[in-house]
């Protein structure tokens, strides 16, 4: 069975293994390192879920995918309020399988369907207005977005370092109007 919602603090443990996860194993598509983010405390997680949107996908009740949102200003400015930046989305495509079998074409719909959700829930708290930078070459995360409503506003070239590789990589800005 698969669902979509919202994590709650007490579900801190497992968000920190697969955010841990994401980092090792999307590294080139994601703008925090696992090296960073492997010695912060739970408590520093549990800051992640309180203060931000994250919705989680779970597979036969097992958290197998989650993407995250942020209010602008943190929600604490009244004139950008309605908008929010979506960062930090990963499916465990693996965790999936071992979970209950589904293929990659079911992947693909389970990466539409999150962040479906998560545009449905952000709607429903008044954000009107959601950006994303995606690098620029990782055309299934472009697609999965415009299958939900983004557009791409366009290229920002050397828009975020690569620190393995040691060079800039370009990011395709999306936004998505939630109106």
């Amino acid at each position: 069975m698969i669902v979509y919602r919202i994590l709650q603090l007490n579900e801190v443990e497992v968000f920190r293994e697969l955010r841990l996860k994401s980092l090792q194993n999307a590294a080139d598509s994601m703008g925090d390192l696992y090296r960073d983010e492997v010695d912060r405390t739970l408590v520093y997680h549990m800051i992640m879920l309180r203060d931000n949107f994250v919705m989680g996908l779970y597979v036969d009740n097992v958290l197998c995918g989650v993407t995250l949102a942020s209010r602008y200003g943190g929600g604490n400015k009244p004139k950008i309020a309605h908008k929010c930046i979506s960062w930090g989305t990963y499916i465990d495509i693996n965790k999936v399988v071992n979970q209950s079998g589904y293929n990659r074409v079911t992947d693909r719909n389970l990466g539409v369907g999150l962040m479906q959700a998560m545009l449905d829930y952000l709607k429903s708290q008044g954000i009107t207005i959601i950006n994303a930078a995606i690098v620029a070459t990782n055309i299934v995360s472009i697609k999965m977005c415009e299958n939900t409503g983004f557009i791409v506003t366009h290229i920002e070239r050397n828009g975020m370092l690569d620190p393995v590789n040691k060079c800039y990589v370009d990011l395709a800005m999306v936004t998505a109007y939630l109106t």
